[in-house]
């Protein structure tokens, strides 16, 4: 099998522009692009309560501020193969839903992101992402049909806490769960981990961040859930009428220099 690609476009609006990354302090609604692109990215680091605990900690998010990100990503390429219908690529759907033959083409829109993330108070901050990908969609049809047509809110949690008064923190929504080290170098394909013990899931979280250690508790949602975290309730229902799920990870960082740092720890998942 063999593959072509002709060349992906991809086009940002406060994501990747990193040129652009200023805050302007002076208005209560914002852009920042470097803060909206690490909680927009969607496979090389999924920890989106820690990151943004992290960059609150840092100044990036002031108190009654709201910052507004987007990300529009479109594709045109050609690729050929020597196996009918087989074109693994763009992570989901190597199959006659997305292409069909032994040679294929395609210009269109891979995914629109849009993220709102505002603070309230030192100890009250939100955020909220909002998906549109028809080109990854698990329903039914083609990219033309409603049920691969729909928008989405992907996540969104009410973070409680703040780094630089307590390193005792909290959260509730929806949520990826802190379990193990899931991330990918690639903008679009998710790594084998993550695909085995990924989950996102409505919960709680409870963490400790300090000293460069980090540990964090989940209660999960039991019933419907997504990948990794369904988990069934009662006589094997899918009904989310209970919380019987739960996950935890534990992990310790060695800084080396100030990009680089050496990651130690564990996790565990319940369901």
């Amino acid at each position: 099998m063999y593959k072509i690609l002709l060349s992906s476009l991809f086009m940002v609006w406060g994501m990747a522009s990193y040129s652009q990354d200023t805050i302007k302090k002076s208005s209560p609604v914002t852009t920042n692009s470097r803060f909206m692109y690490r909680m927009l990215e969607p496979n090389m680091n999924l920890e989106k309560v820690q990151i943004l605990l992290e960059e609150r900690k840092n100044g990036q998010l002031e108190n009654g501020q709201l910052v507004v990100g987007a990300s529009l990503i479109s594709l045109l390429d050609y690729q050929k193969s020597n196996r009918d219908s087989k074109f693994a690529y763009l992570m989901r759907h190597p199959t006659s839903r997305n292409q069909i033959g032994k040679e294929v083409s395609e210009a269109v829109i891979h995914s629109f992101q849009l993220g709102l993330t505002g603070a309230i108070n030192h100890w009250l901050a939100l955020h909220a992402e909002i998906l549109y990908n028809p080109s990854q969609s698990f329903g039914s049809g083609t990219i033309t049909s409603l049920g691969r047509n729909q928008i989405q809110l992907i996540k969104g949690f009410v973070l409680i806490g703040d780094l630089n008064r307590f390193p005792v923190y909290g959260a509730v929504g929806k949520m990826d769960a802190p379990f193990g080290q899931t991330g990918s170098v690639s903008p679009f394909t998710n790594t084998t981990m993550w695909h085995a013990f990924g989950g996102l899931g409505y919960g709680a979280q409870v963490g400790f961040s300090k000293w460069n250690l980090n540990a964090t508790f989940m209660a999960v949602q039991g019933g419907a859930q997504f990948r990794a975290l369904h988990t069934p309730v009662a006589d094997s229902t899918s009904v989310p009428s209970l919380i019987n799920n739960f996950t935890a990870d534990i992990n310790y960082t060695i800084p080396i220099s100030r990009q680089i740092g050496f990651r130690l720890g564990g996790s565990y998942m319940h369901g």
